[in-house]
């Protein structure tokens, strides 16, 4: 009876201690949550999956509520950024284009890797398939290479409804752009306020005049990756006016 007694309590330890083993290994196979759906490539660079993925970060480095975080998320995967690179002088190193691009200028989204040129006026783009080690070297070097590359405008023109991804997909090479210096700029990254008025129809005031009424209205595009996005519409005054008529 003894040696039941003790072969019992044994067998019971041996299965707590395997009950907690197992535990522990199914709690550190556990991976943890990614914030942001980015990679740290081996070449230093990030790397975004989709369009979609660099939006959505894109919106956090340009959103002061949640800045910090996106940077602080990037310093722990050891990112180092454009704008720690001492050799290139009087960039602002808080610009979207500093905090985004590796220390050598290179960033990815999709497929398409990129280099933006120090004056932050052109981007080359070469495509992962198309990146043997000497295309890649000359992307490096900023060697645009027609049969590999496209070099393309960082600003474009504002009515252009512009996706890398389909302009890439259309053209994955040859592309080669003059500066566009046009007045109306969309951003690669960036924002512009814009106005706008709405005349109300004329009316007769408390005097018996006919007046008529202009309200205007303000609103912010932001562009991420070139994606435009308007805020809220807000009232920012009336102008009103005397007419000959009121119809």
């Amino acid at each position: 009876m003894k040696n039941l007694i003790i072969a019992f309590f044994l067998f019971s330890i041996v299965s707590l201690n395997t009950s907690c083993k197992k535990e522990s290994i199914n709690q550190s196979t556990i991976e943890p949550v990614a914030k942001s759906n980015v990679i740290l490539t081996s070449n230093g660079y990030l790397k975004f999956p989709t369009q979609q993925s660099i939006i959505e970060f894109g919106q956090k480095l340009m959103n002061p509520n949640k800045k910090q975080d996106a940077l602080a998320e990037l310093t722990r995967m050891g990112f180092k950024n454009r704008g720690l690179n001492a050799s290139v002088t009087g960039r602002d190193p808080n610009s979207i284009y500093s905090l985004i691009f590796d220390e050598n200028g290179m960033l990815e989204v999709d497929n398409i890797i990129m280099k933006i040129t120090d004056d932050d006026k052109f981007i080359y783009t070469l495509k992962e398939e198309l990146a043997s080690p000497d295309a890649y070297a000359k992307l490096l070097q900023e060697i645009y290479d027609g049969f590999k590359m496209n070099k393309i405008n960082v600003e474009r023109k504002l009515e252009e409804d512009f996706s890398l991804i389909d302009f890439t997909s259309e053209n994955p090479f040859g592309k080669l752009e003059e500066l566009y210096s046009g007045a109306g700029k969309r951003h690669m990254f960036g924002s512009q306020q814009h106005t706008y008025n709405v005349v109300d129809p004329a009316f007769y005031n408390l005097y018996g005049t006919c007046t008529q009424c202009t309200n205007t209205y303000s609103y912010t595009t932001t562009y991420i990756f070139w994606i435009g996005f308007n805020s809220t519409p807000e009232y920012t005054g009336q102008n009103c006016v005397t007419v000959p008529t009121c119809k």
